[in-house]
């Protein structure tokens, strides 16, 4: 029993690709049912515009077959700031035949420096977490 627990911790560690590219901004979704990425998943990111009092959509996509998206933005468009990542989980467990508590999931977050940001998502039908990491390459 503690054997796979502690597999499907090390499962859910992030991984950041080094070397190719320069990612500003990466998410990622996992299922911990399948112990695997909850691919093809909708993802929109969002800022949050005080001089407006209201949310903007920055950018969206779909993860890949890992349940990942690199490079949904560029450094421009995600300066210092508030911002709301929105995760389409009805829609992945709609696909899949399965109900779900949550039919959407709404991640907050602060950006305080220009650091690279991971958002890393672990994913049941019944229940989630989200944590925050950074690589700080830039």
């Amino acid at each position: 029993m503690l054997q796979s627990y502690l597999s499907m911790f090390f499962i859910l560690l992030p991984t950041v690709v080094t070397g190719q590219t320069e990612e500003t901004f990466i998410t990622q979704i996992r299922d911990l049912v399948v112990g695997g990425g909850a691919s093809f998943t909708e993802v929109a990111l969002y800022k949050f515009l005080e001089s407006d009092s209201k949310w903007t959509l920055v950018a969206s996509n779909v993860t890949d077959v890992n349940g990942r998206i690199a490079n949904l933005v560029t450094d421009a468009q995600f300066p210092i700031g508030d911002y709301k990542l929105v995760f389409q989980t009805g829609k992945y467990y709609g696909n899949k035949n399965q109900s779900t508590l949550y039919p959407y999931l709404d991640i907050l977050f602060q950006k305080s420096t220009p650091d690279q940001i991971l958002i890393v998502v672990s994913l049941s039908p019944y229940g989630y977490s989200a944590y925050k990491g950074v690589n700080g390459k830039k």
